[in-house]
Protein backbone atom coordinates (compact mmCIF):
# COMPACT_ATOMS: atom_id res chain seq x y z
CA UNK A 1 0.00 0.00 0.00
CA UNK A 2 3.28 2.62 0.62
CA UNK A 3 3.49 2.46 -3.26
CA UNK A 4 -0.07 3.75 -3.55
CA UNK A 5 0.86 6.79 -0.95
CA UNK A 6 4.44 7.59 -2.15
CA UNK A 7 4.96 10.32 -4.43
CA UNK A 8 7.33 9.90 -8.03
CA UNK A 9 9.71 12.95 -5.96
CA UNK A 10 10.23 11.09 -2.73
CA UNK A 11 13.79 9.96 -3.66
CA UNK A 12 15.94 9.27 -0.52
CA UNK A 13 14.94 7.90 2.90
CA UNK A 14 14.35 10.83 4.68
CA UNK A 15 12.17 12.13 2.07
CA UNK A 16 10.07 8.89 2.57
CA UNK A 17 9.99 9.01 6.69
CA UNK A 18 9.11 12.90 6.30
CA UNK A 19 6.29 12.65 3.80
CA UNK A 20 4.48 9.83 5.63
CA UNK A 21 5.17 11.57 9.02
CA UNK A 22 3.28 14.58 7.71
CA UNK A 23 0.48 12.64 6.72
CA UNK A 24 0.25 10.43 9.20
CA UNK A 25 -0.15 13.69 11.88
CA UNK A 26 -2.79 15.72 10.29
CA UNK A 27 -4.93 13.29 8.26
CA UNK A 28 -5.64 10.37 10.99
CA UNK A 29 -6.69 13.33 13.53
CA UNK A 30 -9.46 14.46 11.60
CA UNK A 31 -11.02 11.15 10.13
CA UNK A 32 -13.58 9.46 11.87
CA UNK A 33 -13.47 5.44 12.13
CA UNK A 34 -13.98 3.58 9.25
CA UNK A 35 -12.56 0.85 6.88
CA UNK A 36 -9.85 3.77 5.23
CA UNK A 37 -8.79 4.93 8.79
CA UNK A 38 -7.96 1.54 9.66
CA UNK A 39 -5.76 1.02 6.71
CA UNK A 40 -4.08 3.97 7.58
CA UNK A 41 -3.80 3.56 11.06
CA UNK A 42 -1.36 0.56 10.16
CA UNK A 43 0.29 2.09 7.42
CA UNK A 44 1.20 4.43 9.84
CA UNK A 45 2.74 2.41 12.64
CA UNK A 46 5.46 4.39 13.39
CA UNK A 47 8.01 1.48 13.46
CA UNK A 48 6.37 -0.25 10.52
CA UNK A 49 6.45 3.00 7.98
CA UNK A 50 10.69 3.32 9.17
CA UNK A 51 11.36 0.00 8.25
CA UNK A 52 9.90 0.49 4.85
CA UNK A 53 11.01 3.77 4.20
CA UNK A 54 14.82 2.21 4.85
CA UNK A 55 14.22 -1.14 3.14
CA UNK A 56 13.13 1.01 -0.13
CA UNK A 57 16.38 2.83 -0.32
CA UNK A 58 18.70 0.49 0.62
CA UNK A 59 20.73 -1.22 -1.77
CA UNK A 60 19.26 -5.10 -1.84
CA UNK A 61 16.86 -4.71 0.67
CA UNK A 62 14.19 -7.34 0.22
CA UNK A 63 11.49 -4.41 -0.15
CA UNK A 64 13.49 -2.43 -2.82
CA UNK A 65 14.06 -5.83 -4.57
CA UNK A 66 10.44 -6.77 -4.02
CA UNK A 67 9.18 -3.71 -5.59
CA UNK A 68 11.43 -3.82 -8.73
CA UNK A 69 9.90 -7.46 -8.99
CA UNK A 70 6.58 -6.30 -9.37
CA UNK A 71 7.45 -3.21 -11.17
CA UNK A 72 9.62 -5.25 -13.89
CA UNK A 73 6.89 -7.48 -14.11
CA UNK A 74 3.61 -4.51 -15.12
CA UNK A 75 6.32 -3.87 -17.90
CA UNK A 76 6.57 -7.37 -18.88
CA UNK A 77 2.56 -7.76 -18.89
CA UNK A 78 1.71 -4.54 -20.40
CA UNK A 79 4.84 -4.93 -23.47
CA UNK A 80 3.01 -8.45 -24.35
CA UNK A 81 -0.29 -6.59 -25.07
CA UNK A 82 1.50 -3.73 -27.02
CA UNK A 83 3.45 -6.77 -29.17
CA UNK A 84 0.38 -8.54 -30.06
CA UNK A 85 -1.22 -5.76 -32.23
CA UNK A 86 -4.08 -6.24 -33.66
CA UNK A 87 -4.46 -9.54 -32.77
CA UNK A 88 -4.99 -7.97 -28.82
CA UNK A 89 -8.71 -7.44 -30.00
CA UNK A 90 -9.31 -10.35 -32.36
CA UNK A 91 -7.77 -13.09 -29.95
CA UNK A 92 -6.43 -15.21 -33.50
CA UNK A 93 -2.45 -16.17 -31.85
CA UNK A 94 -4.46 -17.47 -28.65
CA UNK A 95 -3.92 -14.25 -26.82
CA UNK A 96 -6.33 -11.01 -26.65
CA UNK A 97 -6.07 -8.10 -24.18
CA UNK A 98 -9.56 -8.43 -22.41
CA UNK A 99 -11.69 -6.05 -19.91
CA UNK A 100 -10.49 -7.86 -16.68
CA UNK A 101 -6.85 -7.06 -18.50
CA UNK A 102 -7.63 -3.72 -18.49
CA UNK A 103 -9.39 -3.39 -15.18
CA UNK A 104 -6.17 -5.30 -12.90
CA UNK A 105 -3.01 -3.69 -15.31
CA UNK A 106 -4.75 -0.43 -15.03
CA UNK A 107 -5.06 -0.88 -11.05
CA UNK A 108 -1.60 -1.91 -10.99
CA UNK A 109 -0.62 1.16 -13.13
CA UNK A 110 -2.55 3.73 -11.01
CA UNK A 111 -0.48 2.11 -7.83
CA UNK A 112 3.19 1.89 -9.23
CA UNK A 113 3.23 4.40 -12.27
CA UNK A 114 4.81 6.80 -9.83
CA UNK A 115 7.21 4.76 -7.56
CA UNK A 116 9.06 2.76 -10.45
CA UNK A 117 10.90 5.36 -11.43
CA UNK A 118 9.28 5.75 -14.83
CA UNK A 119 9.98 2.19 -16.13
CA UNK A 120 6.62 2.09 -16.91
CA UNK A 121 4.86 5.32 -16.68
CA UNK A 122 5.02 5.65 -20.79
CA UNK A 123 3.28 1.78 -21.23
CA UNK A 124 0.91 2.88 -18.80
CA UNK A 125 0.18 6.01 -20.66
CA UNK A 126 -0.64 4.03 -23.46
CA UNK A 127 -2.31 1.40 -21.99
CA UNK A 128 -4.97 3.66 -21.84
CA UNK A 129 -5.31 3.65 -25.44
CA UNK A 130 -5.12 0.27 -25.93
CA UNK A 131 -8.22 -0.14 -23.04
CA UNK A 132 -10.05 2.33 -25.09
CA UNK A 133 -10.56 0.44 -27.84
CA UNK A 134 -11.12 -3.02 -26.14
CA UNK A 135 -14.39 -1.16 -24.46
CA UNK A 136 -15.48 0.68 -27.70
CA UNK A 137 -15.33 -2.82 -29.14
CA UNK A 138 -17.14 -4.85 -26.92
CA UNK A 139 -19.74 -2.04 -26.66
CA UNK A 140 -19.70 -2.48 -30.72
CA UNK A 141 -20.04 -5.81 -30.36
CA UNK A 142 -22.84 -5.73 -27.83
CA UNK A 143 -24.53 -3.68 -30.37
CA UNK A 144 -24.25 -5.36 -33.75
CA UNK A 145 -24.42 -8.60 -32.56
CA UNK A 146 -27.81 -7.85 -31.48
CA UNK A 147 -28.60 -5.93 -34.58
CA UNK A 148 -27.72 -8.38 -36.93
CA UNK A 149 -30.07 -10.71 -35.62
CA UNK A 150 -28.76 -13.91 -37.53
CA UNK A 151 -26.22 -16.78 -36.69
CA UNK A 152 -23.19 -16.20 -38.77
CA UNK A 153 -21.77 -19.21 -39.73
CA UNK A 154 -18.68 -18.98 -41.57
CA UNK A 155 -18.93 -18.90 -45.48
CA UNK A 156 -15.64 -19.37 -47.30
CA UNK A 157 -17.39 -17.29 -50.39
CA UNK A 158 -17.54 -14.17 -47.59
CA UNK A 159 -20.77 -13.93 -48.22
CA UNK A 160 -23.14 -12.97 -45.57
CA UNK A 161 -26.55 -11.41 -47.18
CA UNK A 162 -28.84 -11.77 -44.30
CA UNK A 163 -26.43 -9.96 -42.07
CA UNK A 164 -25.69 -7.24 -44.60
CA UNK A 165 -29.42 -6.68 -45.20
CA UNK A 166 -30.35 -6.29 -41.53
CA UNK A 167 -27.67 -4.12 -40.89
CA UNK A 168 -28.39 -1.76 -43.63
CA UNK A 169 -32.21 -1.82 -42.50
CA UNK A 170 -30.77 -0.58 -38.97
CA UNK A 171 -27.95 1.25 -39.03
CA UNK A 172 -30.09 4.83 -39.55
CA UNK A 173 -30.66 3.68 -35.91
CA UNK A 174 -26.94 3.58 -34.49
CA UNK A 175 -24.80 5.95 -36.56
CA UNK A 176 -25.25 8.86 -33.31
CA UNK A 177 -23.20 6.12 -31.33
CA UNK A 178 -19.77 7.34 -32.87
CA UNK A 179 -17.28 7.01 -35.29
CA UNK A 180 -16.38 3.66 -35.14
CA UNK A 181 -20.09 2.62 -35.63
CA UNK A 182 -20.31 5.11 -38.64
CA UNK A 183 -17.68 2.78 -39.88
CA UNK A 184 -19.12 -0.10 -39.71
CA UNK A 185 -22.15 0.91 -40.86
CA UNK A 186 -20.53 2.34 -44.05
CA UNK A 187 -18.49 -0.77 -44.56
CA UNK A 188 -21.63 -3.07 -43.87
CA UNK A 189 -20.33 -6.05 -46.18
CA UNK A 190 -16.86 -6.03 -44.29
CA UNK A 191 -18.56 -5.52 -40.84
CA UNK A 192 -20.13 -9.24 -41.67
CA UNK A 193 -16.81 -10.60 -43.06
CA UNK A 194 -15.53 -9.72 -39.62
CA UNK A 195 -17.90 -11.20 -37.73
CA UNK A 196 -18.63 -14.20 -39.55
CA UNK A 197 -15.20 -15.13 -40.35
CA UNK A 198 -13.56 -14.04 -36.91
CA UNK A 199 -15.98 -16.00 -35.40
CA UNK A 200 -14.64 -19.03 -35.60
CA UNK A 201 -10.83 -18.13 -34.17
CA UNK A 202 -12.07 -16.23 -31.78
CA UNK A 203 -14.83 -18.40 -30.54
CA UNK A 204 -11.76 -21.33 -30.02
CA UNK A 205 -10.42 -18.49 -28.29
CA UNK A 206 -12.97 -17.57 -26.07
CA UNK A 207 -13.69 -21.75 -25.39
CA UNK A 208 -10.16 -21.59 -23.94
CA UNK A 209 -9.99 -18.62 -22.44
CA UNK A 210 -13.83 -18.66 -20.58
CA UNK A 211 -13.62 -22.42 -19.81
CA UNK A 212 -10.44 -21.81 -17.57
CA UNK A 213 -12.70 -19.01 -15.86
CA UNK A 214 -15.57 -20.92 -15.24
CA UNK A 215 -13.07 -23.60 -14.18
CA UNK A 216 -11.85 -21.92 -11.24
CA UNK A 217 -8.90 -20.86 -12.93
CA UNK A 218 -7.01 -18.18 -10.61
CA UNK A 219 -5.12 -15.14 -12.16
CA UNK A 220 -1.64 -14.73 -12.36
CA UNK A 221 0.34 -11.64 -13.32
CA UNK A 222 4.16 -11.75 -13.93
CA UNK A 223 6.62 -10.63 -10.59
CA UNK A 224 3.26 -10.75 -8.14
CA UNK A 225 3.17 -13.85 -5.95
CA UNK A 226 -0.34 -13.91 -4.65
CA UNK A 227 -3.11 -14.28 -7.36
CA UNK A 228 -5.73 -12.09 -8.51
CA UNK A 229 -9.03 -12.51 -7.70
CA UNK A 230 -11.38 -12.53 -10.71
CA UNK A 231 -14.81 -10.55 -11.25
CA UNK A 232 -17.85 -12.36 -12.69
CA UNK A 233 -18.94 -8.64 -14.28
CA UNK A 234 -15.58 -8.57 -16.06
CA UNK A 235 -16.70 -11.25 -18.18
CA UNK A 236 -19.35 -9.05 -19.48
CA UNK A 237 -18.61 -8.30 -22.79
CA UNK A 238 -17.19 -11.85 -23.83
CA UNK A 239 -20.08 -13.22 -22.38
CA UNK A 240 -22.78 -11.61 -24.62
CA UNK A 241 -20.34 -12.20 -27.33
CA UNK A 242 -20.12 -15.72 -26.79
CA UNK A 243 -23.96 -16.21 -26.17
CA UNK A 244 -24.54 -14.75 -29.81
CA UNK A 245 -21.68 -16.37 -31.52
CA UNK A 246 -20.60 -19.71 -29.91
CA UNK A 247 -21.94 -22.85 -29.41
CA UNK A 248 -20.32 -25.02 -26.17
CA UNK A 249 -23.60 -25.20 -24.04
CA UNK A 250 -22.00 -25.67 -20.55
CA UNK A 251 -20.17 -22.08 -21.31
CA UNK A 252 -23.07 -20.65 -22.42
CA UNK A 253 -24.81 -21.84 -19.50
CA UNK A 254 -22.54 -20.19 -17.24
CA UNK A 255 -22.47 -17.09 -19.76
CA UNK A 256 -26.61 -16.78 -18.87
CA UNK A 257 -26.08 -16.19 -15.53
CA UNK A 258 -23.50 -13.55 -15.64
CA UNK A 259 -25.54 -11.37 -17.78
CA UNK A 260 -28.17 -11.73 -16.25
CA UNK A 261 -25.87 -10.74 -12.73
CA UNK A 262 -24.42 -7.61 -14.01
CA UNK A 263 -27.45 -6.08 -16.15
CA UNK A 264 -29.14 -5.02 -12.59
CA UNK A 265 -26.57 -2.48 -12.96
CA UNK A 266 -27.65 0.59 -13.76
CA UNK A 267 -26.93 4.30 -13.37
CA UNK A 268 -29.57 6.30 -11.22
CA UNK A 269 -28.90 9.27 -13.67
CA UNK A 270 -29.99 7.01 -17.27
CA UNK A 271 -33.25 5.89 -15.20
CA UNK A 272 -34.75 8.37 -17.68
CA UNK A 273 -34.11 6.46 -21.19
CA UNK A 274 -36.97 4.05 -20.85
CA UNK A 275 -39.07 7.06 -21.53
CA UNK A 276 -36.99 8.55 -24.34
CA UNK A 277 -38.77 8.93 -27.90
CA UNK A 278 -37.06 6.47 -30.16
CA UNK A 279 -39.46 7.13 -33.08
CA UNK A 280 -38.84 4.78 -35.95
CA UNK A 281 -36.18 3.10 -34.11
CA UNK A 282 -38.38 2.08 -31.35
CA UNK A 283 -38.49 -1.44 -33.05
CA UNK A 284 -34.65 -1.48 -33.63
CA UNK A 285 -34.47 -1.39 -30.35
CA UNK A 286 -37.30 -3.30 -29.14
CA UNK A 287 -35.18 -5.97 -27.41
CA UNK A 288 -32.14 -3.99 -26.33
CA UNK A 289 -31.73 -2.46 -22.49
CA UNK A 290 -30.39 0.90 -23.54
CA UNK A 291 -30.60 2.04 -19.62
CA UNK A 292 -27.94 -0.37 -19.10
CA UNK A 293 -26.12 -0.31 -22.32
CA UNK A 294 -25.18 3.37 -21.70
CA UNK A 295 -24.80 3.02 -18.12
CA UNK A 296 -22.13 1.04 -18.79
CA UNK A 297 -20.70 3.30 -21.54
CA UNK A 298 -20.39 6.09 -18.59
CA UNK A 299 -18.99 4.12 -16.41
CA UNK A 300 -16.09 2.99 -18.60
CA UNK A 301 -15.68 6.35 -19.59
CA UNK A 302 -16.88 6.22 -23.13
CA UNK A 303 -20.02 7.70 -23.28
CA UNK A 304 -20.05 10.63 -25.57
CA UNK A 305 -22.64 12.86 -27.02
CA UNK A 306 -22.51 11.92 -30.82
CA UNK A 307 -24.74 13.42 -33.69
CA UNK A 308 -25.34 11.56 -37.02
CA UNK A 309 -21.85 12.78 -39.34
CA UNK A 310 -22.24 15.72 -41.25
CA UNK A 311 -21.67 15.91 -44.73
CA UNK A 312 -19.06 16.83 -45.55
CA UNK A 313 -16.73 14.77 -42.63
CA UNK A 314 -18.85 11.71 -44.14
CA UNK A 315 -17.98 12.00 -47.50
CA UNK A 316 -13.90 12.76 -47.14
CA UNK A 317 -14.04 9.55 -44.98
CA UNK A 318 -15.81 7.29 -47.33
CA UNK A 319 -13.25 8.62 -50.55
CA UNK A 320 -10.62 7.94 -48.18
CA UNK A 321 -11.58 4.37 -48.16
CA UNK A 322 -11.17 4.35 -51.87
CA UNK A 323 -8.00 2.92 -53.43
CA UNK A 324 -7.99 2.94 -57.09
CA UNK A 325 -8.06 7.08 -57.64
CA UNK A 326 -5.49 8.95 -57.41
CA UNK A 327 -6.78 12.36 -56.39
CA UNK A 328 -9.89 12.87 -53.35
CA UNK A 329 -12.13 14.11 -56.16
CA UNK A 330 -12.06 11.47 -58.28
CA UNK A 331 -12.40 9.15 -55.40
CA UNK A 332 -15.20 11.20 -54.10
CA UNK A 333 -17.59 10.68 -56.80
CA UNK A 334 -16.58 7.02 -57.17
CA UNK A 335 -18.84 7.34 -53.48
CA UNK A 336 -21.36 9.27 -54.87
CA UNK A 337 -21.53 7.01 -58.35
CA UNK A 338 -21.41 3.03 -56.30
CA UNK A 339 -22.10 4.12 -52.41
CA UNK A 340 -25.33 6.22 -53.13
CA UNK A 341 -27.82 3.77 -53.38
CA UNK A 342 -26.37 1.38 -50.81
CA UNK A 343 -26.13 3.62 -48.03
CA UNK A 344 -28.75 6.16 -48.30
CA UNK A 345 -31.01 4.89 -45.65
CA UNK A 346 -27.94 4.73 -43.22
CA UNK A 347 -27.05 8.21 -44.06
CA UNK A 348 -30.12 10.07 -44.86
CA UNK A 349 -27.64 13.49 -45.70
CA UNK A 350 -25.96 11.66 -47.98
CA UNK A 351 -29.02 10.47 -49.49
CA UNK A 352 -29.98 13.92 -50.08
CA UNK A 353 -26.84 15.13 -51.65
CA UNK A 354 -26.76 12.10 -54.18
CA UNK A 355 -30.63 12.95 -55.63
CA UNK A 356 -29.19 16.30 -56.17
CA UNK A 357 -26.79 15.57 -58.27
CA UNK A 358 -24.71 18.18 -56.96
CA UNK A 359 -20.69 17.34 -56.85
CA UNK A 360 -19.42 20.77 -55.05
CA UNK A 361 -18.08 18.34 -51.80
CA UNK A 362 -16.41 16.76 -54.00
CA UNK A 363 -15.08 19.42 -56.23
CA UNK A 364 -13.47 21.38 -53.60
CA UNK A 365 -12.06 18.46 -51.52
CA UNK A 366 -8.44 18.39 -52.58
CA UNK A 367 -8.23 22.05 -51.73
CA UNK A 368 -10.16 22.00 -48.33
CA UNK A 369 -9.05 18.76 -46.96
CA UNK A 370 -4.97 20.18 -46.06
CA UNK A 371 -6.92 23.40 -44.80
CA UNK A 372 -8.85 20.99 -42.76
CA UNK A 373 -5.32 19.30 -41.72
CA UNK A 374 -3.99 22.43 -40.83
CA UNK A 375 -6.76 23.45 -38.40
CA UNK A 376 -6.88 20.35 -36.83
CA UNK A 377 -3.10 20.53 -36.18
CA UNK A 378 -3.60 24.19 -34.94
CA UNK A 379 -5.97 22.88 -32.60
CA UNK A 380 -2.97 20.08 -30.80
CA UNK A 381 -0.80 23.04 -30.91
CA UNK A 382 -3.71 25.26 -29.42
CA UNK A 383 -4.20 22.82 -26.39
CA UNK A 384 -0.24 21.92 -25.92
CA UNK A 385 -0.67 18.57 -27.97
CA UNK A 386 2.34 19.34 -30.32
CA UNK A 387 3.23 15.66 -30.05
CA UNK A 388 2.39 12.33 -28.40
CA UNK A 389 4.75 13.51 -25.34
CA UNK A 390 2.60 16.69 -24.74
CA UNK A 391 -0.43 14.62 -24.57
CA UNK A 392 1.10 12.45 -21.77
CA UNK A 393 2.45 15.72 -19.29
CA UNK A 394 -1.23 16.74 -19.14
CA UNK A 395 -2.14 13.48 -18.18
CA UNK A 396 0.48 13.06 -15.74
CA UNK A 397 0.38 16.61 -14.42
CA UNK A 398 -2.91 15.87 -12.98
CA UNK A 399 -4.64 18.27 -15.60
CA UNK A 400 -6.56 15.75 -17.63
CA UNK A 401 -9.64 17.38 -16.51
CA UNK A 402 -8.89 20.38 -18.76
CA UNK A 403 -9.77 19.32 -21.67
CA UNK A 404 -13.49 19.73 -21.69
CA UNK A 405 -16.49 17.29 -23.46
CA UNK A 406 -16.81 19.52 -26.37
CA UNK A 407 -13.12 19.54 -27.32
CA UNK A 408 -12.99 15.68 -26.73
CA UNK A 409 -15.88 15.01 -28.63
CA UNK A 410 -14.35 17.75 -31.74
CA UNK A 411 -10.71 15.68 -31.49
CA UNK A 412 -12.02 12.32 -31.56
CA UNK A 413 -14.40 12.82 -34.58
CA UNK A 414 -12.01 14.52 -36.27
CA UNK A 415 -9.15 12.30 -35.63
CA UNK A 416 -11.95 9.87 -37.00
CA UNK A 417 -12.67 11.69 -40.24
CA UNK A 418 -9.48 13.24 -41.21
CA UNK A 419 -7.28 10.22 -39.83
CA UNK A 420 -6.85 8.73 -43.43
CA UNK A 421 -5.80 12.13 -45.18
CA UNK A 422 -3.73 13.72 -42.31
CA UNK A 423 -0.62 12.73 -42.43
CA UNK A 424 1.50 12.70 -38.93
CA UNK A 425 -1.09 13.03 -36.79
CA UNK A 426 -1.57 8.97 -35.58
CA UNK A 427 -0.46 8.60 -32.65
CA UNK A 428 -1.31 12.00 -30.94
CA UNK A 429 -5.03 11.20 -31.93
CA UNK A 430 -4.51 7.57 -30.46
CA UNK A 431 -3.11 9.39 -27.05
CA UNK A 432 -6.13 12.18 -27.54
CA UNK A 433 -8.31 9.36 -27.24
CA UNK A 434 -6.52 7.71 -24.20
CA UNK A 435 -6.78 10.68 -22.00
CA UNK A 436 -10.10 11.59 -22.85
CA UNK A 437 -10.51 7.91 -21.39
CA UNK A 438 -8.94 8.60 -18.60
CA UNK A 439 -11.29 12.20 -18.48
CA UNK A 440 -13.93 9.82 -18.43
CA UNK A 441 -13.08 7.59 -15.78
CA UNK A 442 -11.63 10.01 -13.36
CA UNK A 443 -15.24 11.51 -13.87
CA UNK A 444 -16.92 7.98 -12.95
CA UNK A 445 -14.92 7.83 -10.00
CA UNK A 446 -16.07 11.00 -8.74
CA UNK A 447 -19.36 10.15 -9.67
CA UNK A 448 -19.90 7.12 -7.85
CA UNK A 449 -18.18 9.20 -4.63
CA UNK A 450 -20.81 11.86 -5.01
CA UNK A 451 -23.76 9.55 -4.82
CA UNK A 452 -22.16 8.34 -1.58
CA UNK A 453 -21.82 12.60 -0.36
CA UNK A 454 -25.01 13.09 -1.25
CA UNK A 455 -26.59 10.61 1.56
CA UNK A 456 -25.35 13.33 3.83
CA UNK A 457 -28.47 15.11 5.63
CA UNK A 458 -26.41 17.66 6.33
CA UNK A 459 -24.33 18.67 3.03
CA UNK A 460 -25.18 21.89 1.63
CA UNK A 461 -25.25 21.67 -2.34
CA UNK A 462 -24.69 25.30 -2.42
CA UNK A 463 -21.46 25.34 -1.17
CA UNK A 464 -20.36 24.12 -5.18
CA UNK A 465 -21.60 26.96 -6.72
CA UNK A 466 -19.50 29.75 -5.37
CA UNK A 467 -15.59 30.37 -4.20
CA UNK A 468 -16.92 32.69 -1.45
CA UNK A 469 -18.55 30.88 0.63
CA UNK A 470 -15.75 29.44 3.01
CA UNK A 471 -17.89 29.12 6.27
CA UNK A 472 -20.43 27.12 4.65
CA UNK A 473 -17.82 24.65 3.63
CA UNK A 474 -16.83 23.23 6.57
CA UNK A 475 -19.92 21.08 6.66
CA UNK A 476 -19.00 19.53 3.53
CA UNK A 477 -15.59 19.34 4.21
CA UNK A 478 -17.06 16.44 7.56
CA UNK A 479 -18.98 14.98 5.05
CA UNK A 480 -16.44 14.17 2.89
CA UNK A 481 -14.14 12.71 5.70
CA UNK A 482 -16.57 10.98 6.70
CA UNK A 483 -17.29 9.35 3.41
CA UNK A 484 -13.43 8.60 2.98
CA UNK A 485 -13.50 7.02 6.20
CA UNK A 486 -16.06 4.78 5.09
CA UNK A 487 -15.66 3.94 1.46
CA UNK A 488 -11.88 5.20 1.14
CA UNK A 489 -10.66 1.52 0.29
CA UNK A 490 -13.26 0.90 -2.22
CA UNK A 491 -10.50 1.31 -5.41
CA UNK A 492 -7.00 2.44 -5.45
CA UNK A 493 -7.98 5.90 -7.13
CA UNK A 494 -10.57 6.96 -4.22
CA UNK A 495 -7.42 5.98 -1.58
CA UNK A 496 -5.54 8.38 -3.18
CA UNK A 497 -7.66 10.81 -3.61
CA UNK A 498 -8.82 10.52 0.20
CA UNK A 499 -4.98 11.20 1.08
CA UNK A 500 -5.77 15.04 0.68
CA UNK A 501 -9.87 14.80 0.81
CA UNK A 502 -10.12 18.48 2.00
CA UNK A 503 -8.21 21.90 1.71
CA UNK A 504 -5.58 22.06 4.10
CA UNK A 505 -6.76 18.94 5.90
CA UNK A 506 -3.74 18.13 6.45
CA UNK A 507 -1.47 20.42 4.58
CA UNK A 508 0.24 18.95 1.38
CA UNK A 509 3.06 16.86 2.81
CA UNK A 510 6.37 17.69 1.16
CA UNK A 511 7.25 16.57 -1.96
CA UNK A 512 3.36 15.92 -3.05
CA UNK A 513 1.60 16.55 -6.20
CA UNK A 514 -2.01 15.56 -4.08
CA UNK A 515 -4.89 17.51 -5.10
CA UNK A 516 -7.64 17.95 -2.69
CA UNK A 517 -10.88 15.70 -3.00
CA UNK A 518 -13.29 18.66 -2.83
CA UNK A 519 -11.66 20.89 -5.25
CA UNK A 520 -11.75 17.66 -7.50
CA UNK A 521 -15.26 17.98 -6.91
CA UNK A 522 -15.93 21.58 -7.40
CA UNK A 523 -14.04 21.86 -10.46
CA UNK A 524 -15.24 18.54 -12.12
CA UNK A 525 -19.03 19.84 -11.27
CA UNK A 526 -17.52 24.10 -12.95
CA UNK A 527 -16.11 21.96 -16.43
CA UNK A 528 -19.24 20.05 -16.63
CA UNK A 529 -21.86 22.73 -15.81
CA UNK A 530 -19.86 25.27 -18.59
CA UNK A 531 -19.80 22.49 -20.91
CA UNK A 532 -23.88 21.63 -20.80
CA UNK A 533 -24.83 25.68 -20.46
CA UNK A 534 -22.38 25.12 -23.88
CA UNK A 535 -24.06 22.68 -25.48
CA UNK A 536 -27.16 24.66 -24.88
CA UNK A 537 -25.96 27.94 -26.39
CA UNK A 538 -24.59 26.68 -29.59
CA UNK A 539 -25.94 23.61 -30.43
CA UNK A 540 -29.35 22.93 -31.46
CA UNK A 541 -31.85 21.15 -33.55
CA UNK A 542 -32.71 17.54 -32.60
CA UNK A 543 -30.93 15.28 -30.21
CA UNK A 544 -29.77 12.24 -31.17
CA UNK A 545 -30.29 9.28 -28.98
CA UNK A 546 -26.23 9.10 -27.30
CA UNK A 547 -26.78 13.30 -27.01
CA UNK A 548 -30.14 12.55 -25.33
CA UNK A 549 -28.16 9.95 -23.30
CA UNK A 550 -25.68 12.46 -22.05
CA UNK A 551 -27.16 15.12 -21.37
CA UNK A 552 -29.67 14.17 -19.74
CA UNK A 553 -27.55 12.28 -17.59
CA UNK A 554 -25.57 15.52 -16.73
CA UNK A 555 -29.38 17.22 -16.32
CA UNK A 556 -29.75 14.67 -13.64
CA UNK A 557 -26.35 15.10 -11.95
CA UNK A 558 -25.96 18.34 -12.39
CA UNK A 559 -29.84 20.67 -12.19
CA UNK A 560 -29.76 19.73 -7.94
CA UNK A 561 -26.45 21.75 -7.95
CA UNK A 562 -27.10 24.82 -10.14
CA UNK A 563 -30.92 25.74 -10.44
CA UNK A 564 -30.29 28.04 -13.40
CA UNK A 565 -29.89 24.66 -15.68
CA UNK A 566 -33.64 23.99 -15.31
CA UNK A 567 -35.39 25.61 -17.60
CA UNK A 568 -33.19 24.41 -20.71
CA UNK A 569 -32.96 20.69 -19.13
CA UNK A 570 -36.81 20.60 -19.26
CA UNK A 571 -36.86 22.32 -22.88
CA UNK A 572 -34.37 19.20 -23.24
CA UNK A 573 -36.27 16.74 -21.55
CA UNK A 574 -39.43 17.13 -23.57
CA UNK A 575 -37.51 17.22 -26.74
CA UNK A 576 -35.84 13.40 -25.85
CA UNK A 577 -38.98 12.12 -24.54
CA UNK A 578 -41.32 13.54 -27.34
CA UNK A 579 -40.15 15.32 -29.80
CA UNK A 580 -38.05 13.10 -31.64
CA UNK A 581 -37.07 14.48 -35.08
CA UNK A 582 -40.56 15.88 -34.78
CA UNK A 583 -39.68 19.65 -34.26
CA UNK A 584 -36.75 21.37 -33.96
CA UNK A 585 -36.41 23.00 -31.05
CA UNK A 586 -34.15 25.67 -30.44
CA UNK A 587 -32.63 25.40 -26.51
CA UNK A 588 -32.18 29.25 -25.01
CA UNK A 589 -29.09 29.78 -22.56
CA UNK A 590 -28.71 29.59 -19.53
CA UNK A 591 -28.89 32.81 -17.49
Amino acid sequence: MYSLVLEKSITTEEKCKSFLQSLCQNLLRKLPKGGFTDVLERLCDLNRRNRYCKGLFTERHSIGKDLLRKCNGLKTELDYYFHLGEDAFMGQKHGRLEVENCENLETLCNIFQRICNNTIADLCSKFKGLCYRRFHKDYEDRMLLKMIDAKLVYNERGEYQDCVDNLLDKCHCLISMGPSMVSSCFSVTETCQHYGEGSKTTCEYLDKYLGKFFSGEKLHITGYDQDVSRNNCSFFGVCVYYLEQCHNQTIKDHCDSIVKECSEKNDPDLQFMSKVDLGDCGLVFDDFNLTWYFSGEKENGILCPHKDPYLTPLLIYASSLKTSSSTLKEKCKKVLKYDCSSHGHVFPNLDAYCKSNRTDECDNMDTEVPKMCTNLNATFKELGFNSSEDVWAVLWNSTANKITEPQCLMLIEECFYLGYVCSGIKDICNNIKALCYTVGTKRSNLNDFWRKLKESSTLDLSVFTTEDELSARSSVYQSILNVCAKFGTTNEVLFRWCLCPVPNTPPPPPHTSLGDLFNRLFHDFSWRYKDLVWVFKYTHGNRTLTECAYYLSECSGLSGIFKDLTHNCTILEKACFYDYELKKRTLIKST
